[in-house]
């Protein structure tokens, strides 16, 4: 970390999943530290509303999302407990 002149260190902070700048990190851009202890845990979801069926939008956006959140689990990029099964990519 650089010191500005006044001695304090410059730059920006910022608390986020190592997946949304996995790049950056890898190609020594920025720096980072887990977080260890406490240990940040997180459950996205998407909700729907019952009764009225599933559009397909939302149905695209389930895929979309599972998608998303698997490639970096099977990579090895990303530890995480998946709670779907990656190979079903059916439309419910």
């Amino acid at each position: 970390m650089s010191r500005a002149s006044g001695g304090k260190p410059s730059g920006a902070y910022a608390l986020l999943p190592l997946s949304a700048f996995s790049r950056e990190a890898q190609a020594g851009r920025l720096k980072y530290a887990p977080l260890e202890k406490p240990r940040v845990t997180r459950q996205p979801v998407l909700a729907t509303r019952p009764g009225n069926g599933t559009s397909r939008a939302s149905q695209a956006l389930r895929l979309l999302v599972h998608q998303e959140i698997a490639a970096p689990v099977s990579a090895g990029r990303w530890t995480a407990k998946l709670m779907f099964d990656p190979a079903d990519q059916s439309e419910r």
